[in-house]
């Protein structure tokens, strides 16, 4: 039925409810999750913030986030007995949405 199956991850309640549920759907057809994470800077840009200081700690620590956020739900999937894909994205300056 399917062999890939994509799967949004944000650390939401409702993410980690489709996670689950990727989950089960692909143990039931034998596919693989691609777990993917988009880090959009614009959100979390305030304005106040020097461009060093931006570029040098508030962007790498929002990488770290995500991919710590990516790490913890590939390992859950991967204990679950579920081949598991991850991909981190970076927005370019386009909204996400």
């Amino acid at each position: 039925m399917y062999a890939k199956i994509l799967v949004r991850i944000d650390g939401s309640p409702t993410s980690e409810r489709a996670l689950a549920e990727a989950a089960r759907l692909a143990r039931l057809c034998s596919a693989t999750l691609r777990l993917l994470h988009v880090v959009d800077p614009l959100t979390h840009i305030t304005g106040f913030e020097r461009p060093e200081v931006y570029v040098r700690e508030i962007v790498p620590a929002m990488r770290s986030a995500a991919e710590g956020l990516l790490a913890k739900a590939r390992e859950g999937v991967a204990a679950a007995g579920v081949p598991v894909e991850t991909a981190l994205v970076e927005s370019q300056g386009e909204r996400v949405s």
